[in-house]
């Protein structure tokens, strides 16, 4: 992402290179048609010579520490659970659903019923696959959702760190200097 950056920096260091000899040529050649040639020295610009001062040092500056948490987006989880589920279907599994949790312990008897159904026996021998299960399956989401998640978390908490030290500012401060 600093590359990303960097590469942008440049980009405006070429920009104003170029500008600033359009500009230079264009007083040469005013000068020129004004006061003529054997008035008016030639100017002596070298363009390559712009920039050569330590570049963009603030950006190497930058330290953004990975965290645990930017591995896994809770917030975007819940917004694409909010966009899916949509008001309507929630008030009515609230409504529905609401009054069985609220009034009773119904959902309670389904899971004594369910392991009685089983039995203990097998109940006993499927918690240890459940939980492998489960485990695995946890792992396998988030290393399948790594790639979404950690590239815009990095990506803001970079932007936070750059406009905290003014990067921006600074830089156009640097270019329009030279």
């Amino acid at each position: 992402m600093l590359d990303q950056v960097s590469a942008a920096v440049l980009e405006c260091e070429n920009y104003a290179r170029a500008k600033t000899t359009q500009g230079v040529s264009y007083i040469q050649q005013l000068g020129l048609l004004h006061v003529g040639e054997d008035k008016f020295p030639p100017l002596s610009f070298r363009p390559e010579n712009m920039f050569q001062k330590r570049r963009h040092a603030l950006a190497r500056q930058i330290d953004t520490q990975v965290e645990l948490w930017d591995f896994f987006d809770i917030p975007g989880l819940w917004e694409r659970q909010e966009k899916v589920a949509g008001t309507g279907v929630a008030m009515t599994a609230v409504t529905v659903l609401g009054g069985r949790a609220i009034a009773g312990v119904g959902w309670i008897d389904g899971v004594f019923g369910a392991a009685k159904v089983l039995g203990s026996n097998n109940i006993r021998r499927m918690i240890i696959p459940g939980v492998v299960a489960a485990a695995i399956l946890t792992t396998a989401y988030v290393l399948s959702i790594i790639p979404q998640t950690l590239p815009p978390r990095l990506s803001r908490k970079l932007a936070a760190s750059l406009a905290e030290v003014d990067y921006v500012h600074s830089n156009a401060s640097r270019i329009s200097t030279q």
